[in-house]
């Protein structure tokens, strides 16, 4: 979109004929400060838009980068009869004009005139300190030392001349903007209605280019026969970018008084397009739904419940059979053994040395069932590799107290280090009679 700046001939005329500032910003006759080192320049568009309509106010102040702001203030736009709103966040860069380069702070606004008719905005002003970083002139002191002056530079006003709606929008509720959507939503997908009882119906509009409060309030056509009850309507206004952006959603309760088809029309929102200028309708589909005297949907569901209930206390009955099953004794002895690991780990982690014991004898009890050594020195005599026997001497020495070159490092220590190896698993005894492998 093309912006028309200060040097646009059209809206200088319309300034002055409105008895606006100057083109160009100008120091303050109080500052001597060089005019072409802080200045503002500011825009207003589109020159001619309907009433209502956002309008896009940007402002520029340009500070050359040999001097140095503080403690400065731009003016924010204000008038009477228009809806000012800040849009998007302040932007701040660099640039090389002729031969001197600035410092750009830039500011943008949402302006709604509420009336038709000339519409004339103030000049932005900036006042404040401004000290030079190097050089003379004003910005220093009789000894050439750099002071800190105040300043003050003002752009200058727009006018521009604000339409009536069209006459092919009077007969319509009056929303210019560059976008319009709407929604519509039932509490269910395929919305089922039950003789006096409620379903609900929410419907939104969104837009872009206005506020919220220019968004109508609406209440959806319904069919004889069917009630209506509209709930409070949320509404919104939010910026994104240079964007204004509204919205508003209201639910609404529907009651049948009867069991029947109804069919709810459409409803139509006609709304105006600010980009193409020209008159659009957006609408709801139409719905066709059937009322029932009771809910037959709910009723099915209700009677498939013996059925499920039925088949879980079924299943549940298999499963506990199966459990109770009696298991083949290498079955049983392998569960045994799992169960044991599981509680020698857990021993291991919580340093239970007591535990850690008859973990380990139960374990071995499963595995070498035809034998089953009733002490911790059995097992460790049969030990597989030294680590685990040197592991199961230390478990031994901690519950008995009597110490052994294996107990100088407790035996959780020792039984973690074999906790992290690798799994070795044997099923039957080799010939130098050890059974028991690393405690995994």
């Amino acid at each position: 979109m093309k912006h028309h700046w200060a040097i646009d001939a059209w809206l200088l005329a319309a300034a002055a004929m409105l008895g606006t500032g100057s083109a160009w910003a100008r120091s303050n006759s109080n500052t001597q400060l060089d005019s072409s080192a802080l200045f503002i320049e500011s825009s207003l568009e589109p020159l001619s838009p309907y009433v209502q309509q956002l309008m896009l106010y940007r402002v520029r102040l340009y500070s050359a980068t040999d001097i140095r702001l503080s403690r400065g203030e731009l003016s924010a736009p204000e008038h009477a009869n228009a809806i000012i709103k800040p849009l998007g966040t302040d932007k701040r860069y660099k640039i090389r004009l002729g031969h001197r380069d600035y410092r750009v702070l830039e500011r943008t606004y949402g302006v709604l005139a509420q009336s038709s008719g000339p519409f004339h905005l103030p000049a932005a002003q900036y006042t404040g300190f401004a000290k030079a970083r190097r050089g003379g002139g004003a910005l220093i002191d009789s000894y050439r030392r750099p002071v800190a002056r105040s300043v003050r530079v003002q752009g200058r006003g727009h006018g521009v001349l604000v339409r009536a709606r069209p006459v092919a929008a009077e007969n319509d509720q009056w929303i210019p903007a560059s976008a319009l959507i709407i929604f519509d939503s039932w509490r269910q997908q395929t919305p089922l209605l039950v003789a006096g009882e409620p379903t609900s119906r929410t419907i939104s509009i969104s837009a872009r280019g206005l506020t919220a409060a220019q968004l109508p309030a609406l209440t959806p056509p319904v069919p004889e026969g069917v009630r209506i009850y509209p709930a409070p309507a949320t509404i919104e206004t939010v910026t994104e970018g240079e964007a204004l952006l509204a919205r508003r959603t209201q639910t609404f309760s529907i009651v049948a008084d009867r069991a029947a088809t109804f069919v709810f029309p459409k409803l139509v929102l006609p709304w105006w397009n600010t980009r193409s200028n020209a008159r659009r309708t957006v609408a709801t589909r139409a719905h066709t739904l059937i009322a029932t005297a009771e809910d037959t949907a709910g009723q099915a569901q209700t009677a498939l419940w013996p059925g499920y209930l039925a088949a879980a206390v079924l299943l549940s009955t298999i499963a506990i059979c199966l459990w109770r099953l009696p298991l083949p004794a290498s079955w049983r002895r392998l569960r045994t053994r799992y169960r044991a690991t599981r509680q020698f780990r857990a021993a291991v982690r919580s340093s239970d040395a007591k535990a850690a014991r008859e973990a380990v004898l139960t374990w071995a009890a499963a595995r070498c069932y035809d034998d089953p050594p009733s002490t911790l020195a059995q097992v460790a005599a049969s030990a597989g590799d030294e680590s685990t026997r040197q592991a199961l001497l230390a478990l031994n020495e901690a519950l008995y107290g009597r110490p052994t070159a294996a107990s100088l490092k407790p035996w959780h220590t020792l039984a973690f280090k074999q906790l992290k190896q690798p799994a070795k698993h044997r099923t039957t005894r080799e010939k130098s009679g050890a059974f028991l492998p690393s405690l995994y």
